[in-house]
C-alpha cells in the first residue's frame, strides 16, 4: 500500500511540473522581448512578446477596449479579414492566432485614453496621419489638452463616454 501512495504522489508531483512550466516558459519570453509600438503614417506595428505584427490604417476593422490579465486597459485593434497589408509573426509558443493586436498603454508608459483616442483618430481621418512623419512623438499622445482640443467630437465621443484623460477638459 505505502508503494503505491508513493508513486501516486510521483504523478500528482509530475503533473504538477508540467502545468508550472506554461507560465514559467511564458515569463521567461516576456522578458526577452519588451513591447514597443510603431505609428507611422501607413499603419501602425506592435512587438510584445507574443507577437510583431502589423497593420495598414485602412485595414483596421476596430478599436476595441480590453481588459488585460493585470486588470489594465488594453486596446484591441481588430483587423479586417481580407486585409492585405497584415503582417504577423507569434514569438509565443502558447498563443494563438486571432487577427487582433493588443496593445497594453501601461505597459508602453502611454495614457490609454490618449492612445485610444489618437488611434482611432487615425483610423477615421486620413488627414492626420501627417503628424506621424518623422521621429518625434506626437503631442497629442503626451498632452491631454492638446489630444482633447485638436480630436474631432465623431472620433472622440465613443471614447470619452468611457473614460477621460487626466488633466483634459472638453
Amino acid at each position: 500500500m505505502a508503494a503505491t501512495v508513493s508513486g501516486v504522489w510521483r504523478i500528482v508531483w509530475a503533473l504538477f511540473a508540467v502545468l508550472l512550466l506554461g507560465p514559467v516558459v511564458s515569463h521567461l519570453i516576456s522578458l526577452r522581448q519588451p513591447r514597443r509600438l510603431f505609428l507611422h503614417p501607413r499603419g501602425l506595428g506592435s512587438a510584445t512578446f507574443h507577437l510583431d505584427a502589423e497593420v495598414h490604417w485602412d485595414e483596421i476593422q476596430s478599436i476595441d477596449l480590453g481588459v488585460g490579465m493585470n486588470n489594465s486597459m488594453v486596446l484591441k485593434v481588430g483587423v479586417r479579414p481580407d486585409a492585405q497589408s497584415y503582417r504577423e509573426r507569434w514569438r509565443h509558443p502558447f498563443s494563438r492566432r486571432r487577427g487582433v493586436i493588443d496593445i497594453d498603454p501601461a505597459a508602453l508608459g502611454l495614457d490609454g485614453t490618449l492612445l485610444w483616442l489618437a488611434l482611432r483618430l487615425y483610423v477615421l481621418e486620413p488627414s492626420t496621419r501627417e503628424e506621424l512623419r518623422g521621429d518625434r512623438v506626437p503631442t497629442r499622445l503626451l498632452d491631454p489638452r492638446e489630444a482633447l482640443a485638436t480630436t474631432p467630437q465623431h472620433v472622440s465621443d465613443p471614447v470619452l463616454a468611457t473614460f477621460r484623460p487626466e488633466g483634459g477638459t472638453r
